[in-house]
């Protein structure tokens, strides 16, 4: 298997994806406990392949394995988002923070994702537990004042 996986790795860092896939199918073929590691290069090869669908596939395997990677939850979001799947891309989310409540990346990020949808007083409770968890998270004061003018203003108009 570790012939095969590093085979893989070296056409992938020759950018000839096809051919990484085809190896890294035949670790994946023959391994009785994939590893995190296979799983997820075989999501960015599939990736690299424009194929979106197939990569989050690989993505959630790896998630089953090891639920604690951030990274992970956070591309499968942008992938659903990205799809229009806005409600799954937050459900994706709050199921990081399940798993890491204390994430100021995922509260940022969930925030993010209800602001654009509409959801201001929560995306502005997110941002704020973000703020709280990492004062210096880059944009984070930027988008917690934007969410709140956002939402002054909306209030302003439905009353």
């Amino acid at each position: 298997m570790l012939f095969r996986s590093q085979l893989a790795k070296g056409y992938f860092k020759q950018q000839k994806f096809e051919q990484s896939l085809k190896y890294l199918n035949k670790s994946l073929a023959i391994t009785p406990n994939p590893t995190t590691e296979l799983y997820n290069n075989a999501a960015n090869i599939m990736q690299q392949m424009s194929k979106e669908d197939q990569a989050v596939e690989f993505w959630q395997k790896s998630l089953e394995i090891e639920p604690d990677q951030m990274l992970l939850h956070n591309s499968i979001a942008r992938y659903f988002y990205q799809k229009g799947q806005k409600d799954r891309a937050v459900e994706q989310l709050k199921n990081a923070l399940t798993i890491k409540p204390d994430s100021a990346e995922v509260h940022f990020n969930l925030a993010s994702m209800l602001f654009r949808k509409g959801d201001l007083s929560k995306a502005i409770e997110h941002y704020e537990t973000a703020i709280e968890l990492n004062p210096e998270l880059p944009g984070a004061q930027e988008k917690l004042q934007a969410a709140q003018k956002q939402k002054k203003l909306q209030d302003a108009i439905s009353s």
